[in-house]
């Protein structure tokens, strides 16, 4: 949001955490979602004043005890208090007493947030709105106590609720007063309004919420005999609440994580009717501890076994969730151990994973590698010498930057298939990746010709020494494993190579294959100046060829500061996030309209070796939003969930000449060819994406 003033801006600083809040509420981080549900609220005003009366309150007792500002990023620690002033302004009218009331358990309700979430940190499981339903209890039962507060009266209306229920159907008015419930406001025309923007916001949270609501009926009315009992149900929000948190927000969506909300939702309503049970006994109402219950233990149980569609990054909507991990998986494998190969130039994989020779049990994750010429033979003249064979004292460098835990270098070469069977690993060096800090291993170094020691730091690429035939080697070979112990011979790792090149194509995150040819490469110097982007760098381009012909547009490189994330931005606030890793350029993430010229960039480039080779090409998937946009792009994001395979969309690029390459996007019945050349001097010269075409101009702009 761009805002005309710096006093109106100030003010959006200032009132945003209260918006955030209320979106939060319903598992969404949309401050214009907040704003409705916030103006929403005034339905019940003393409900509404109430909830603004803590929230304030939490924001001036942060300051007061030094709590870091970078708190309001979490949205558990102004929901819960929010939620906790609302309860009090559902039961009470608000009066001065009734103000200081809110105003210290809206305090309290912080500290004990503060206290939960250091405990639950540990156990990577998030407190939800735990606090609020702790805290509510607490002021429910201290409340009895107190004569001076009075019970507040719901304000009557000309046409009533009670009559526009009459005229829905007994499950659709009992689904929109479960939802309004969400927010203390148990009426038809609220909960109609929560699910028009549910709609809008996530199609996937929208069915979600019918489904869990559906099903959570059909089993209270199975086990309660009544089905009014059921639809009329004051906690059935717990069932909607339920649903959306396990089957989208906290649960990668699919069919399988839309199986689990309906087995969800079961657990919920058993724990609604036993705490229903507990709870009257004292007079307090249930609130949301069967959600907080379900989902909690879900998540803990579900990390604890190693589920692999557990969220590890919860994005705006269900949508987008899915979106980031469909990409981000396919793209970047980000579950496996990444390392480089480590030799340059053409090796042969002449012993793969679960191979049948050695690499077997808890041994079966390694790799060989020799050199072979083009008649497949690894040796010259008869072979009967190691100075025959091609792998022998070619150099072997570091496929990971890190320290040398072990370095064994005196171990003799042995002649031609006379493994030594006392020494197994030959001279070797281990190196602890400084990034994951897993132990990568490689074996059968040549006697004496190790270039580093124990305790060195040791960049990627690197040499090492020299390939030899040191320990259980039959002929001259490189030996490579990745293993979480630095002992000599430890079980293996899965892992794989960031990238590598097979024939003419580049391949990227992945394990070559059992009598593979692949290649290390240099990097080209000038493409990684040309990519290697500065903060305040801006690209000027105009459009000379398209529906925005005429248009100029700036592109200046930012830093997101907590995160370290490198991102351009343009003109309209549209962003575009980037890195590099080692080998290549690329484009992860979008945010912005959908007519942006700075999307054209993630489609020419969506990554790139930093290699230039002619006919060199490469394959990669982008994600919905970069592709499509409006319905289209909202259909596809929703059918995705109960299909991730069909809605992977996969490109081919690749080198055309010195300085240009096409790519080519199969899209639906519209594919997207693409072209981009370079420059010797300034780097990317000219963009095209079908009949678009932007050209670069001078830094005119540039900071």
């Amino acid at each position: 949001m761009i805002l005309p003033t710096p006093f109106w801006q100030k003010l959006w600083l200032f009132v945003h955490p209260l918006f955030s809040a209320y979106s939060n509420i319903l598992f969404m981080q949309n401050a214009r979602v907040g704003v409705v549900l916030f103006a929403l609220g005034f339905l019940q005003p003393n409900v509404a004043l109430s909830g603004l009366i803590a929230v304030l309150t939490v924001l001036v007792f942060a300051r007061l005890i030094e709590m870091s500002p970078n708190y309001l990023e979490q949205g558990y620690y102004l929901y819960n208090p929010l939620l906790v002033g609302m309860s009090i302004g559902f039961l009470f009218q608000l009066g001065p007493i009734t103000g200081f009331f809110i105003i210290t358990a809206a305090m309290l309700t912080l500290l004990v947030t503060i206290s939960l979430q250091t405990i639950f940190a540990t156990r990577h499981v998030p407190i939800l709105s735990l606090p609020f339903a702790i805290i509510s209890s607490v002021v429910y039962l201290a409340a009895y106590q107190y004569g001076n507060l009075f019970i507040y009266e719901l304000p009557h209306f000309s046409f009533s609720y009670q009559t526009l229920e009459t005229l829905l159907p007994l499950w659709i008015a009992g689904f929109f007063k479960a939802l309004g419930t969400i927010l203390f406001l148990p009426n038809v025309v609220a909960g109609a309004l929560i699910f028009l923007m549910l709609i809008l916001a996530s199609r996937i949270m929208a069915l979600l919420a019918v489904s869990g609501y559906g099903w959570g009926v059909f089993v209270h009315a199975m086990l309660g005999g009544s089905l009014h009992q059921a639809v009329n149900d004051p906690y059935a929000f717990n069932t909607i609440l339920v649903s959306i948190a396990v089957g989208g927000v906290f649960f990668i969506p699919s069919i399988r994580s839309y199986t689990m909300s309906l087995i969800a939702v079961s657990i919920t309503i058993l724990t609604i009717h036993a705490a229903e049970v507990f709870l009257t006994v004292f007079k307090i109402p249930v609130f949301t501890l069967p959600f907080n219950i379900t989902v909690i233990c879900f998540l803990y149980s579900l990390k604890q076994i190693g589920y692999s569609y557990c969220v590890k990054e919860v994005k705006s909507n269900p949508e987008r969730t899915l979106g980031h991990y469909l990409s981000t998986r396919h793209r970047f494998q980000t579950e496996h151990i990444r390392i480089n190969p480590p030799f340059v130039g053409k090796w042969y994989v002449y012993q793969g994973f679960d191979d049948v020779w050695t690499h077997k049990g808890v041994w079966r994750h390694a790799l060989d590698f020799i050199v072979h010429d083009k008649e497949g033979n690894s040796y010259k003249n008869k072979g009967t010498n190691i100075e025959d064979y091609y792998a022998y004292n070619r150099p072997v460098v570091a496929p990971v930057s890190g320290y040398v835990v072990e370095a064994i270098d005196h171990i003799h070469d042995n002649p031609i298939d006379q493994p030594n069977t006392i020494d197994n690993w030959g001279n070797t060096v281990i190196i602890q990746q400084d990034v994951s800090g897993i132990y990568i291993s490689i074996s059968h170094f040549a006697k004496n010709s190790l270039k580093c020691k124990k305790g060195d730091y040791v960049e990627l690429g690197q040499i090492l020494g020299m390939c030899g035939n040191s320990g259980y080697s039959a002929q001259p070979h490189i030996h490579l494993q990745a293993q979480i112990s630095p002992v000599l011979g430890a079980a293996t790792s899965p892992f794989i190579f960031t990238t590598y090149q097979h024939n003419s194509q580049m391949i990227f995150y992945r394990t070559p294959k059992k009598d593979q040819e692949i290649s290390g490469f240099f990097i080209d110097k000038l493409l990684d100046r040309f990519f290697s982007f500065t903060l305040d760098e801006t690209l000027n381009f105009e459009c000379i060829a398209g529906k925005q012909k005429g248009k100029r547009c700036a592109w200046t490189v930012c830093m997101e500061p907590l995160s370290g994330q490198f991102y351009f931005v343009d003109e309209d606030g549209n962003t575009l996030l980037f890195a590099k890793a080692v080998g290549f350029f690329y484009c992860y993430d979008y945010h912005g309209k959908d007519d942006s010229l700075l999307r054209l960039l993630f489609l020419t480039l969506p990554r790139m070796p930093l290699v230039r080779k002619n006919g060199l090409n490469w394959q990669d998937s982008l994600p919905l939003n970069v592709l499509q946009s409006g319905i289209g792009q909202a259909w596809g994001q929703f059918m995705a969930s109960f299909y991730h395979a069909g809605f992977i969309h996969i490109g081919r690029w690749g080198w055309v000449g010195k300085n240009k390459i096409e790519g080519y996007i199969k899209a639906g019945n519209k594919p997207i060819t693409t072209a981009i050349n370079f420059d010797e001097q300034k780097g990317i010269q000219s963009l095209k994406v079908n009949s678009t075409i932007l050209q670069r101009v001078e830094n005119e702009t540039s900071k």
